[in-house]
């Protein structure tokens, strides 16, 4: 019988289960895998839609960086902010401070605007020596337009020309070039991830075989792309949120923004801009076709000339003045800063304007003023020619009263209200000062009344408040004896009078004081001589009658005692026969000075005549005239008298005494009874005293 086939072995269905399984296992894992991938392109496809969106949203402020950076540059530099101040300090123009001054805005308001954006160290430290830098021309722009104002800025030139902005510079060549890396790396670390996604994912649904491969690449990619994405959304977010904080501070700006293409076609307006021409809204203006119709006809042609300079390159920014009309058809004067900066690929032109209508009709008002002001100073020029005249013609004048005065030979003053000397001449000076003042405004504090003696004080001081309190115009002089600077008491009188000014109002008094020391010693003089004897000194007949009446007079009045004594000399007919009449005369003096010598103060002695004398004694009664009389009759005893020859000549003198009688107060009665008893002294033979009878 022929040979049977195997039996199958128990394993061989299992290893066929096991090949379906591996089999559907292997199709299972290429349809996983397959949708897997699908799904992973999927993915990585939104994952590179959202980097490319962020590295776009990046790009975008990485470009307003670079837009902040050339508008700070040029708000800087020598045709900005620099030029206009050098301007002002080297011509002096007001001008030119608003200039620097609109330019001085645009570097705070883009370093504002630029500190909104995320920054790294490096851009911070820029901006902050940037930001010193301006703050630092800030005070000196302060400081030129103070002393521009007060004609004095010749002082700061040569420190404000040669000042040094290398500083400045350095920061922006620094922020210039953080910028570029920053955008380079960006470039490069982003822009590498996109290529190798985009290549592997845009051959992947081809690339099925490669499955597994694909995705362990694609997995690690979707992670770095989920890494990148992360970063990019982050950045994003940051970046939108700097963004809107740029948007609200560039709308809330108070300068115009303006960005329009080659055609005036605008591409962006700013709220200011917007309100500086009239409209509601940057939207209303954003829908115009375009902004020719800002600028004013007789300036379109200057405007698209610049344009077209811009766009060849031949100049990185302009400035330039509008004059053009608002949506109203009200005046408007506008400053624009204008250049290139780039804009979604292409480039734009960029203006920045401020309003500078109101700072140009102020400067208007004051070149107008300042015309109004030359020809005020003109006329002023004229008038203090004029009033330098009149000063040097009342100056000489005044030399001229000085002179004047100076060659009075009588001290002459001018003194206030308040008694203080402000005007005196040279005699015045020698008389009361003593010492050398040749202006009055070298007189201090001194008064007149304190340079006089205490009486003549008293009445000067009260002959200057009835003058200036009554507006008394009289002459009005007072007079008495006050020390001079020699030393010496002199007799003057002051001759004053009222000064009043140009309203009537009493100013001073001005007076003349004349010496008259001289004058009263000659008075004294002739007022003796007349009532004196010439040869001895003792009162002459009238003199001594005159003293007699008055006494006799006080007596009775008073009922007061009064004696009187009558005295010859003895013999003297013989002294003078004998030894001359010179030895008479010194005879007759030495009787007069030994009497002068006994007689009390209050008593006169008096020549009657040749050698009779008469002595009159107030306040003395009969007894005591004759102890008196005995006194003197004693003393001219003992005169030492000696003749040409040397020989003594003796002296003896006859006496009699006579006191009054209230009954009969008679001066020729008393003389009489005073010589009745004279007479009997000489019969009883001289050298005595006898009384009269009635006594």
């Amino acid at each position: 019988m022929p040979p049977s086939a195997p039996s199958p072995t128990p394993r061989q269905p299992r290893q066929d289960r096991r090949l379906i399984w591996f089999s559907a296992l292997v199709v299972l894992l290429m349809v996983t895998v397959t949708a897997a991938g699908s799904l992973i392109a999927l993915r990585g496809g939104r994952v590179i839609g959202q980097a490319e969106q962020a590295w776009s949203t990046v790009a975008e402020h990485t470009d307003r960086k670079l837009i902040l950076y050339a508008d700070i540059r040029a708000a800087f530099g020598y045709g900005g902010f620099i030029h206009a101040f050098k301007n002002l300090i080297l011509r002096g123009d007001l001008m030119y401070y608003f200039t620097a001054a609109h330019h001085m805005h645009r570097l705070d308001q883009n370093i504002h605007l630029y500190r909104a954006l995320p920054l790294t160290e490096a851009e911070t430290a820029a901006l902050d020596t940037l930001e010193s830098t301006v703050e630092r021309y800030r005070g000196m722009l302060d400081v030129a337009y103070d002393q521009t104002r007060a004609g004095t800025l010749g002082t700061l030139l040569d420190p404000l020309v040669t000042v040094d902005d290398a500083a400045a510079v350095a920061a922006l060549d620094d922020l210039a070039r953080v910028i570029a890396g920053e955008m380079a790396a960006t470039r490069i670390s982003v822009g590498r991830t996109l290529t190798l996604g985009q290549r592997l994912f845009g051959s992947l649904p081809w690339l099925i075989p490669l499955s597994l491969i694909a995705v362990v690449l694609t997995g690690a990619l979707v992670l770095r792309l989920n890494r990148v994405v992360r970063q990019a959304e982050r950045q994003s977010a940051e970046l939108a949120d700097s963004e809107q904080r740029l948007m609200t501070v560039i709308e809330g700006s108070i300068q115009g923004l303006l960005i329009h293409d080659g055609d005036l076609r605008p591409l962006f307006v700013n709220r200011s801009l917007a309100r500086m021409y009239g409209y509601e809204s940057a939207a209303e203006l954003l829908a115009e076709p375009t902004l020719e119709h800002l600028i004013a006809p007789g300036q379109r042609d200057q405007a698209r000339q610049a344009r077209q300079s811009l766009l060849n390159g031949e100049v990185d920014e302009l400035s330039l003045r509008l004059e053009t009309s608002k949506r109203s058809g009200d005046l408007v004067i506008i400053d624009a800063a204008v250049r290139l900066v780039p804009w979604n690929g292409a480039w734009a032109v960029q203006a920045t304007m401020i309003d500078v209508t109101a700072q140009e009709l102020h400067h208007q008002e004051l070149e107008s003023s300042r015309a109004t002001m030359e020809a005020h100073a003109t006329e002023l020029a004229g008038l203090a020619d004029s009033l330098e005249l009149a000063r040097l013609e009342a100056e000489a004048q005044r030399q001229f009263q000085h002179r004047l005065l100076d060659t009075l030979p009588s001290p002459v003053f001018y003194q206030d209200p308040d008694g203080r000397l402000k005007l005196v001449n040279q005699a015045f000076e020698e008389a009361f000062l003593g010492d050398a003042i040749n202006q009055p405004g070298e007189l201090g504090e001194r008064r007149l009344v304190d340079l006089l003696s205490d009486d003549l004080k008293t009445v000067a001081i009260k002959t200057d408040c009835r003058l200036i309190a009554a507006g008394d115009d009289r002459v009005v002089s007072f007079g008495g004896e006050t020390l001079f600077a020699d030393g010496q008491m002199h007799h003057v009188v002051v001759r004053q009078a009222l000064v009043r000014d140009a309203f009537g109002t009493p100013c001073g008094i001005i007076g003349v004081i004349s010496d008259i020391t001289g004058q009263k010693r000659l008075e004294n003089e002739l007022r003796r001589m007349a009532t004196t004897d010439f040869l001895t000194g003792a009162c002459n007949r009238r003199r001594f009658l005159e003293i007699a009446g008055l006494e006799i007079e006080r007596a009775r009045r008073h009922g007061r005692p009064l004696s009187v004594l009558t005295m010859d000399i003895d013999h003297f007919k013989q002294i003078n026969d004998t030894h001359g009449h010179a030895t008479g005369d010194l005879a007759l003096k030495a009787f007069v000075a030994a009497c002068e010598e006994t007689l009390r103060g209050g008593d006169a002695l008096g020549r009657m005549g040749g050698e009779e004398f008469a002595a009159l004694l107030p306040e003395t009664d009969a007894a005591g005239a004759l102890v008196l009389g005995e006194r003197l009759r004693a003393a001219v005893s003992r005169i030492d008298l000696r003749g040409a020859d040397r020989r003594p000549v003796p002296m003896t003198v006859s006496i009699g005494q006579a006191t009054l009688n209230p009954a009969e107060p008679n001066l020729d009665a008393l003389l009489a009874e005073a010589d009745r008893a004279l007479y009997r002294a000489k019969q009883d033979g001289r050298d005595r005293v006898v009384g009269a009878l009635a006594s």
